[in-house]
């Protein structure tokens, strides 16, 4: 697991990113079939008795709720990873 953390300048304002990088077995990913540029909501679902570890949930969101804010927001990922937004 890795987590990563960009930073860029948008209109003067530091915009920052957090990108968690985890590993999952094959026919998972298979079963989920989500395409890249999935949106997803993380919830903390709770936390193990260790009290070290937490339980994470995340949900597939379908872009008719957000209407054309989706596709807005995917517009604005892709731009920031390809460095449009400095």
């Amino acid at each position: 697991m890795k987590i990563k953390v960009e930073k860029k300048l948008l209109n003067g304002e530091v915009v920052r990113t957090e990108e968690l990088f985890l590993t999952i077995p094959k026919a998972i990913s298979d079963e989920l079939n989500w395409e890249d540029g999935t949106l997803v909501e993380w919830e903390v679902a709770g936390f193990m008795e260790n009290d070290k570890e937490a339980r994470i949930v995340l949900k597939n969101i379908d872009d008719k709720i957000l209407g054309d804010d989706a596709s807005n927001l995917k517009h604005f990922a892709d731009d920031f990873h390809e460095g449009k937004l400095v």
